[in-house]
């Protein structure tokens, strides 16, 4: 045997997934001739193309096959294994054979809409809440307040009992809150714990933050273990490390860094310079001089320093670890060394240099004639640069961040006027508003929120947008990305990647790259060039010239494809479109797909091509097929046309339906015009309503329910043809059924009259019914009945012949045996014999002969009591014939002995007679 498999899969809900597998397949013989029969089949399926175990085996007994083809469901039987995560391939054994090769690798469908399980997920994005358990959010403005609550994201707060808060802006609140990551992080009241930096804040109640930027606890039981402007601030507070310490309270601890500052009972600070521990409890490490003028002050209580010459701690509780002639004037300041470098308010921090300025908890690492005079300003290093409060200036030279909070890394002349706005170097970087980045680079200019981290002449003036480098670059919008390249615009929300003249300026929009593209509100383009995605959330992969119109469209690559309605999709290829809500193109060229959601797979030629007008419609691929319907499929071949809803083609070439629910399966020139009709392929059919044409040419199934199965020929003269209500044509030539229920098969056969059954053979003249009802068959050749499987017994009407012959060869009978024939003329002397008609003819035509029932009574012959065979009734006739013969012939004998004695009697009579005659005359 070989075989054609042809193989399905099919996706459901997730939420209920049928555990099978469809298969399809078609058995043929040696020759390729389609199989009728019932076979055994093993399937199995492998991890390898060759050798190897199976991973699951499922053996089916009895598989039915008709015309060659077979259907059976995987998994009906074994249940399948989870095991299709990976490449895997179907064996199949027919019967007693060995495993077909080559072995069949399983493949996935199209498209799956919903999934049970995300097996070996590594990326992607969940859209919407996801909650799991009690309560658990992420993804931007999360907020779960109260009990069990869980929040990952940006923008989050968990507001109290039991809370656990991960991601950006983060505000715990009260409650045994968590706070596990960076940035703005805000923990009120309770068991509170923050291990993650940027603007940290924990207000009473067992805090702890582990993490940089900005830190406080401001409570009871407090421990900060990280870095810049750490506040722990109430009892037992703790602080190990970084810039601008503050441990104000009871029992508090500072383990090193600069400015660090612990004022009041129990203060500790043990290393540093410019340390000030002058209240209660302070420390200073070391430093001072050989004279009393050379030596460091910690007046404040409990103030520290560590080391150097002729510094001063005036405030209580302040700290100058070594250095020159520094001077902390205020409480809670910190010079690390260096010379003539002054502190002159509370929690100012100088670590070296030279005429170093620090005001109000402002720190000034080193470098000489830098100014952070303001509250809470830092500068690292360099020369003449200035920090306004709460503002850091690493190094350079003439930079100036004069924002609150802004911080100048580096470079020259640059200036962070913006609150919280960051330059990390180059020249001339102006970085405007409030919590703008500039990386480096030369001219570049942000807003509010805003980054640039190099390039040249970068613009990124409104709230939360970024350019990551390249020239000339504009992000006009509030949360706009550009990655590089020249020219390049965003809006609000929206990303450009690279490239060059892309235009994002919409909102939400996003390019990755390529050269002119544009894209709309919530809109993509991934890359390519000259491509439109103008439809809001529509999408462009890449390719050239594409234009996706529509909302929510999409266009992955290609060059000149169009998806202009809303949910529209064109895969790729070549001047393809999409141009009703949902429908689809998955590639090819110059395929249309008009209807709602309708569907092209592929194909096209260089003209307007495959076309779906109606919705739902689905064509598969071929070229110049249209789909003029709702709820239509074409799945291939050329010029097919399907003019109403609900039809199917499946291949082809100009095949036709014309009606609803109708069925081409291929072919070519075929036309279905009636309701429900079908053809399944073949050239110049027609089917109508019902009706159902299998192949062959110009064959007519056009009566209700009427099929003609094939056959027909090269003229209209030897069509097939199937007009009557549930009238058939199995094949032939020229063959008529007209009558419903009808019938006619083999070669100019004319089933004409309702329920008629008409057969020819190959001779080439009409044979044709004359009454309803009627079977009638011509066959040349004899007609032959076989009733046992072996042909051993049957009867035939011989070729020519008028009259059935019955089988009766000696050869072929057993319990061979005499009859009595005297017995049997008896019983055929006593058996009834009547005059009648049938029931089922009319009563002018009559019969003679038995009952079955006397017959059976006399004889017990045959196979029951209502029938009569026609070979018992000649032998009973022969056996009483041959007794009749038997008696005549006994009979003849005595009539001839009798005629014998009658003549000597009457020669004794005349001899007597003449003897008395002569007596008288005596």
């Amino acid at each position: 045997m070989k075989k054609l498999l042809l193989v399905f899969l099919f996706a459901s809900n997730a939420l209920a997934i049928p555990q099978l597998i469809n298969y399809q397949g078609q058995l043929t013989d040696s020759s390729g001739a389609p199989l009728d029969t019932t076979v055994a089949i093993t399937f199995n399926i492998w991890p390898t193309p060759v050798g190897g175990s199976p991973d699951w085996t499922e053996a089916h007994a009895a598989i039915v096959v008709t015309d060659g083809l077979f259907h059976v469901q995987l998994g009906s039987v074994t249940a399948l294994p989870d095991s299709f995560g990976v490449n895997r391939w179907l064996g199949i054994s027919v019967g007693g054979d060995t495993e077909m090769i080559p072995r069949e690798q399983l493949v996935s469908v199209a498209h799956a809409y919903r999934v049970g399980t995300v097996d070996d997920a590594t990326g992607g994005t969940i859209s919407g809440n996801l909650n799991v358990g009690g309560k658990l959010r992420a993804g931007e403005g999360s907020s779960n307040s109260g009990l069990y609550a869980t929040a990952i994201g940006y923008g989050n707060s968990s507001n109290g009992d039991y809370s656990n808060v991960l991601g950006t802006s983060n505000s715990a609140q009260g409650n045994l809150s968590t706070i596990g990551g960076g940035s703005e992080n805000s923990s009120v009241g309770e068991a509170d714990v923050l291990c993650g930096g940027v603007t940290n804040y924990i207000s009473s109640d067992y805090g702890t933050i582990v993490g940089g930027i900005e830190n406080g606890v401001s409570g009871y039981g407090g421990f900060v273990g990280g870095g810049w402007g750490n506040n722990a601030n109430g009892d037992y507070s703790n602080i190990s490390g970084g810039v601008l310490n503050n441990a104000v309270a009871q029992y508090s601890h500072v383990g090193g860094g600069k400015s660090n500052f612990t004022f009041d009972t129990s203060a500790v600070i043990s290393g540093g310079s410019f340390n000030r521990a002058r209240g209660k409890y302070s420390v200073i490490a070391g430093g001072g001089g050989a004279a009393a003028s050379d030596s460091n002050s910690a007046r404040g209580n409990n103030s520290f320093i560590g080391s150097g010459r002729r510094n001063s701690t005036v405030g209580a509780n302040s700290v100058v670890c070594g250095g020159d002639s520094n001077s902390t004037v205020g409480q809670y300041n910190f010079i690390g060394g260096g010379r003539f470098n002054t502190t002159t308010g509370l929690n100012s921090t100088i670590g070296g240099g030279y005429a170093n300025h620090a005001g109000d908890g402002s720190t000034v690492g080193g470098g000489g004639d830098n100014d952070a005079s303001a509250y809470n300003g830092c500068i690292a290093g360099g020369s003449g640069n200035t920090a306004s409060d709460n503002a850091v200036v690493g190094g350079g030279f003439n930079n100036n961040a004069g924002g609150n909070g802004s911080a100048i890394c580096g470079g020259s002349v640059n200036e962070a006027s913006g609150a919280s706005s960051f330059i990390g170097s180059g020249q001339s970087n102006i970085a405007l508003g409030l919590y703008g980045v500039i990386g480096g680079g030369l001219s570049n200019t942000v807003g509010a929120k805003s980054v640039v981290c190099g390039g040249d002449s970068n613009s990124a003036t409104p709230n939360l947008s970024t350019i990551v480098g390249g020239y000339q670059n504009s992000a006009n919008g509030g949360l706009s990305f550009i990655g590089g390249g020249y020219q390049n615009i965003v809006g609000d929300n929206s990303v450009v990647c690279g490239g060059t003249y892309n235009d994002a300026s919409e909102y939400s929009s996003a390019i990755l790259g390529g050269d002119q593209n544009v894209a709309g509100p919530n809109a993509a383009v991934c890359g390519g060039g000259h491509n439109n995605a103008l439809g809001n959330d529509a999408f462009i992969g890449g390719g050239v010239t594409n234009n996706a119109t529509g909302d929510v469209s999409a266009i992955c690559g290609g060059q000149g494809n169009e998806a202009a309605a809303t949910f529209s999709y064109v895969g790729g290829g070549y001047g393809n479109k999409a141009t009703s809500t949902g429908a689809a193109v998955l590639g090819g060229e110059n395929n249309r797909a008009r209807g709602n959601f309708s569907v092209i797979c592929g194909g096209g030629a260089s003209t307007d091509s495959n076309v779906v007008v109606g919705q739902y419609g689905f064509i598969g691929g071929g070229n110049h097929n249209y789909e003029a319907a709702q709820f239509s499929v074409i799945n291939g071949g050329a010029s097919n046309l399907s003019n109403d809803d609900y039809n199917v083609i499946s291949g082809g070439f100009n095949n036709t339906t014309s009606t609803d629910y109708t069925t081409i399966a291929g072919g070519a020139d075929n036309v279905v015009n009636g309701i429900y009709g079908a053809i399944v392929g073949g050239h110049e059919n027609a089917a109508g309503i019902d009706g159902f044409v299998g192949g062959g040419h110009y064959c007519k199934a056009r009566g209700t329910y009427s099929v003609v199965s094939g056959g027909g020929g090269g003229t209209f003269a030897d069509s097939n043809s199937a007009a009557g209500t549930c009238a058939m044509v199995p094949g032939g030539q020229a063959c008529q059924a007209d009558g419903n229920f009808s019938f006619a098969a083999g070669r100019k056969a004319k089933a004409l009259s309702q329920g008629s059954f008409v057969w020819g053979d190959g001779t080439n003249a009409v044979i044709q019914d004359s009454a309803a009802n009627q079977f009638r068959v011509r066959a040349a050749g004899g007609v032959w009945f076989y009733s046992n499987g072996s042909l051993t017994a049957g009867t035939r009407l011989p070729a020519g012949a008028n009259a059935f012959t019955t089988l009766s060869d000696s050869t072929k009978k057993r319990n061979i045996r005499p009859v009595n024939t005297s017995e049997i003329l008896k019983q055929v002397s006593i058996l009834p014999i009547k005059r009648w008609s049938y029931k089922t003819q009319a009563e002018s035509i009559e019969h003679i002969g038995p009952m079955a029932q006397d017959f059976w009574n006399e004889f017990q012959l045959g196979d029951d009591s209502p029938t009569i065979s026609t070979i018992d009734p000649s032998g009973i006739a022969l056996a009483a014939i041959q007794e009749l013969a038997k008696q005549n012939g006994l009979k003849d004998k005595k009539i001839a002995e009798l005629e014998a004695r009658m003549k000597l009697m009457e020669a004794a009579i005349l001899q007597f007679g003449n003897m008395t005659k002569e007596s008288d005359h005596q």
